[in-house]
C-alpha cells in the first residue's frame, strides 16, 4: 500500500500488517541502513512484519523536478549504469506523483512510454513491479523505521499539523494548519460518535460494516436506507484528511477548501438533528485559521463563501429538475445524473440516491421574470419541519443549466441579435460573453421601442442567460441600464428590474 506522502510510523505499519498488506514503499531516509542494491528490507514489530522498498531518492527527485524527461536515452543510461550486485539483482525503484507525467511536465507520459520501450529492448534491464519482486526475492535484511517521517517533510510530520517551516514562499505563515487539523479531528470524533449512536440494532458493528460496504455500498444492501447514510458520513470524515489540504502555503488555495468540502459532505450525511452541532464543532476552530491574504479572510469566511455555497446538493438538484419541468420538460429525458435518479409524481419531484436507495420527495415553485426561473423555492414534502430553501438558478447543477440554456438561447438571441451576430455565434466566431453583451444592448433597444411593460421580459431573459452561463454583467452594461432605467417613469416593472441589477434608483 502506498502511504500518502510516505508519512509513516510504527502504528501505521502495524495496521497494514494486521490487514494483510505485505509491503510499502518509502524514501531512503525513512529507514536506517536500507538494504543495498534497492532490495526490500524487513520491518518487524512483535508478531507482525512488512517488507519495505526504498525508492531511488536522487532519480525520483530529478524526474519530478529537473529535465530528465526531456532525455529518455540519458534516463535509461542512468538506470543501466547502476552498480551490479554479485549475489542477485540490482533494483532501481522510482516513486513520483502521477501528475509528473503530463501535468507537471508536458508530454511526460510520452517520455515514460519511450523509456519503457528502451528498457524492453535492453537485455540487461527489465521492467517489473514490487509484487513480482517480493515474490521472487524475500527480504533478507531487517530495517529500523525512522519514526514519524515523510518524504516531503523533515519535521516529524509537522507539515500536516503546524507551522513547521515547510512552505513555497518564505514570507508566509502556516499557522492556519493547526486549527484546520484540530477542527477536522474534532469533527471526525463527532461524526464517529453520531454514527455509533445512530447505528441500528441488529446490523452488526458500524466500522466492520463500513469496511464491508464497498465503493457502491453493495456490501450493506440489507441496511435500511437511512442507516446507509452513516457509512457515507464516515467515508467523507476519512476523505477530509487528504494530505494536500495542509501541504501548501495558504488555507485559501484550492486544496484546503477541498478537504473542507468533504467535511461539509460528512455533516450533510448525518441525521438532520446532529448537523448543527457537528458544524459548530468545526467552526469553533476554523475562525483561528487565517489566510495570508487579508482579502480571503479566515477559515469561517472560506467555509461560508467557498464551501457551503455548494452544499445542499439534493435541494439544488430538485430545483433544477423543477426548472426543466417548467421550461422545457422534454429536456428531462436528456438529463443524466451521476448519483441520483428521479421521477415526477404530480407536483412532486422524487429523488433517489442510488448509493443509499434513499428517496426524498420535493416540491418547488418558480419565480420567473424572463424565460427561465430566476430562483426556485424548494421544500421537502416528507419533512415539513425542514425550512424551505431558495435556490438561485445559477446554483442548480451545471448539466441542468446547460439544458436550460439550450432551450433559452434561440428564443433570446433571435429577439436581440441581428442575423450576422447570430451566424457568428453559431459558427463559434462570436464568444458567448460578447454575444450576451450585444444581446443586452439589443434588449434595451426593444425597451426603447416597445416600452418596459412589453419588452422588460427580454431584458430579464438576457440576464437569465448570464446566470446560466455564470457570466458577470459588464460594468458598461450596468451603467447603460442605470441610465435607461432613470429615464423611465416609476413602475413595478422598473423597480423589479432595478432590484435584479442591484441598482438603487
Amino acid at each position: 500500500m502506498w502511504l500518502p506522502e510516505t508519512a509513516v510510523d510504527s502504528e501505521t505499519l502495524e495496521v497494514l500488517a494486521q490487514e494483510g498488506v505485505r509491503f510499502t514503499v518509502l524514501s531512503p531516509h525513512q529507514v536506517t541502513s536500507p538494504p543495498p542494491h534497492g532490495r526490500p528490507g524487513r520491518w518487524r514489530s512483535g508478531a507482525h512484519e512488512l517488507a519495505i522498498f526504498c525508492y531511488d531518492g536522487a532519480l525520483a527527485h530529478d524526474i519530478a523536478f529537473s529535465d530528465v524527461l526531456r532525455d529518455t536515452t540519458g534516463w535509461h543510461a542512468r538506470i543501466a549504469a547502476m552498480p551490479m550486485a554479485d549475489d542477485g539483482p540490482t533494483i532501481t525503484s522510482v516513486a513520483t506523483d502521477g501528475e509528473t507525467f503530463g501535468h507537471h511536465h508536458r508530454s511526460g507520459d510520452l517520455a515514460l512510454a519511450a523509456l519503457i520501450d528502451q528498457v524492453d529492448q535492453d537485455p540487461a534491464t527489465r521492467m517489473t513491479n514490487f509484487g513480482a519482486l517480493l515474490a521472487a526475492h524475500s527480504p533478507a535484511q531487517d530495517v529500523v523505521l525512522v519514526e514519524r517521517t515523510a518524504w516531503s517533510c523533515p519535521h516529524a510530520l509537522g507539515r500536516w499539523q503546524g507551522d513547521c517551516g515547510c512552505r513555497m514562499d518564505g514570507n508566509t505563515s502556516q499557522a492556519w494548519r493547526t486549527p484546520l487539523r484540530l477542527g477536522l479531528q474534532q469533527l471526525a470524533e463527532t461524526v464517529h460518535a453520531v454514527v455509533e449512536g445512530a447505528w441500528p440494532e441488529g446490523h452488526g458493528d458500524p466500522w466492520t460494516t463500513r469496511d464491508l460496504a464497498g465503493p457502491e455500498l453493495d456490501g450493506v444492501s440489507e441496511l435500511p436506507s437511512a442507516a446507509k447514510r452513516l457509512p457515507e458520513a464516515d467515508r467523507h470524515a476519512l476523505a477530509m484528511f487528504t494530505s494536500c489540504g495542509w501541504f501548501f502555503d495558504d488555507i485559501a488555495r484550492i486544496e484546503p477548501p477541498i478537504v473542507m468540502r468533504h467535511a461539509a459532505r460528512a455533516i450533510e450525511w448525518l441525521p438532520p438533528t446532529a448537523q448543527p452541532a457537528a458544524e459548530a464543532t468545526l467552526l469553533a476552530t476554523l475562525g483561528q485559521a487565517r489566510s495570508n491574504d487579508p482579502t480571503k479572510g479566515d477559515g469561517i469566511t472560506i467555509w461560508q463563501r467557498d464551501v457551503k455555497v455548494d452544499a445542499h446538493g439534493p435541494a439544488r438538484l430538485a430545483a433544477g429538475i423543477a426548472a426543466l419541468r417548467d421550461v422545457t420538460p422534454d429536456a428531462l429525458d436528456d438529463l443524466v445524473l451521476p448519483v441520483h435518479t428521479f421521477r415526477l409524481e404530480g407536483d412532486d419531484i422524487v429523488l433517489r440516491q442510488v448509493r443509499t436507495d434513499e428517496e426524498v420527495r420535493w416540491r418547488a415553485e418558480s419565480v420567473i421574470h424572463g424565460v427561465v426561473p430566476l430562483r426556485m423555492h424548494v421544500r421537502r414534502v416528507d419533512a415539513p419541519e425542514v425550512a424551505a430553501e431558495v435556490v438561485p438558478i445559477a446554483c442548480v447543477p451545471r448539466p441542468v443549466r446547460v439544458l436550460l440554456a439550450q432551450a433559452a438561447h434561440p428564443m433570446v438571441f433571435d429577439a436581440t441579435l441581428g442575423p450576422a451576430a447570430r451566424d457568428a455565434l453559431g459558427d463559434g466566431l462570436l464568444p458567448l460573453p460578447a454575444a450576451l453583451t450585444a444581446a443586452f444592448a439589443g434588449a434595451w433597444a426593444l425597451v426603447a421601442r416597445d416600452g418596459l411593460d412589453d419588452a422588460g421580459v427580454v431584458v430579464h431573459a438576457v440576464l437569465d442567460l448570464h446566470d446560466l452561463a455564470e457570466v458577470e454583467l459588464p460594468e458598461s452594461s450596468r451603467i447603460a441600464a442605470f441610465e435607461a432605467l432613470t429615464a423611465l417613469p416609476g413602475s413595478p416593472a422598473r423597480d423589479t428590474l432595478a432590484a435584479r441589477l442591484l441598482i438603487a434608483l
